[in-house]
C-alpha cells in the first residue's frame, strides 16, 4: 500500500539551484515503507527537461512512469514520446531514464519522426541524451515511409 498519495503533482527536479526537469502527473504514488522504495504515476506523466539556462530542450510523456529512489532511475511504459527542440519525436512503448548518467535508454521497437518528415526505426536499442539530441540506435531498420506501417 502506498504510503503517500499527491493528486495533481508538480515535481521540480533541480542540481545547483537550477531545474534540469519538471515533471507533472494527475496522481502520484509513493510507496516507502518497502526495501526498494518507489513512486508510481499510474494515469500518466508528462515531464520537461531543461538545459543548464533553464531553457526548455525536449519533453516526455507517457501513460505509466516509476521511480525507483536507489537506482536514481526512472521507467516509462504505454505510448511513450519525446519530442525535441528539432521537433523531432521519439515514439516508443518502454524506456528508461537514468538521472546518473542523464541518459534515456530503450531495448524494444522504436520510431523515431524527424522535423525533415525521415522516419527512423529501430528493434535492439536506443540511447540518448536528456535533450534527445544525440542519439545512437542499433538494428535500424528500413521500409515503408509511413510510420503507420511500424506497429509495435
Amino acid at each position: 500500500m502506498a504510503t503517500v498519495y499527491i493528486e495533481n503533482a508538480e515535481i521540480l527536479y533541480s542540481d545547483s539551484a537550477r531545474v534540469k526537469m519538471k515533471m507533472n502527473t494527475k496522481l502520484l504514488e509513493n510507496y516507502t515503507r518497502l526495501d526498494t522504495p518507489y513512486i508510481e504515476m499510474k494515469q500518466g506523466v508528462k515531464v520537461i527537461f531543461y538545459d543548464i539556462k533553464g531553457t526548455e530542450q525536449s519533453s516526455l510523456t507517457a501513460k505509466y512512469a516509476k521511480y525507483i529512489e536507489l537506482l536514481d532511475l526512472w521507467e516509462y511504459k504505454g505510448d511513450v514520446r519525446i519530442v525535441n527542440t528539432d521537433k523531432d519525436v521519439l515514439e516508443t512503448q518502454h524506456l528508461f531514464a537514468d538521472n546518473k548518467k542523464e541518459e534515456l535508454y530503450s531495448d524494444v521497437k522504436l520510431v523515431i519522426t524527424r522535423s525533415t518528415g525521415n522516419i527512423i526505426r529501430a528493434n535492439g536499442g536506443f540511447r540518448s541524451d536528456f535533450n534527445f539530441k544525440n542519439y545512437t540506435m542499433k538494428k535500424v531498420q528500413s521500409g515503408s515511409s509511413k510510420k503507420e506501417d511500424w506497429e509495435f
